[in-house]
């Protein structure tokens, strides 16, 4: 376990409908992937989805050391998505030290709204 995992965390693996709006959220950052937003009452939030989860599966596919189009692309497949995923709260330095040892970039994260069809 790495110093970047929080060691009171579990995983969870939670299924995400999407819903006339699309999934409802958005996700920030490459390697580990994030969850940046969820829109309340939205399909993810349904679900159980929160704000500064680390994206670790995609339909049990692992993508950790996937890059941020390729999860998009994951989770925008199909009508519904298994999402495995860690809950971080914490403050990432700008040391950039991310999740599981992965450097993340500090500002220049990419993100993607991931609504509607």
């Amino acid at each position: 376990m790495s110093a970047a995992e929080p060691t009171s965390q579990k995983k969870r693996t939670l299924i995400v409908h999407k819903d006339e709006s699309g999934y409802g959220l958005t996700l920030s950052g490459d390697k580990p992937t994030r969850v940046q937003t969820v829109r309340i009452n939205g399909a993810s939030h349904r679900s159980g989805v929160r704000e500064g989860d680390v994206i670790l599966k995609v339909n049990g596919q692992q993508v950790t050391d996937s890059d941020h189009i390729e999860v998009v692309k994951l989770i925008q497949g199909g009508s519904y998505v298994a999402l495995t995923v860690v809950h971080t709260s914490r403050i990432i330095p700008e040391a950039r030290v991310g999740y599981e040892g992965v450097e993340m970039e500090a500002c220049r994260s990419p993100t993607a709204s991931i609504t509607g069809t």
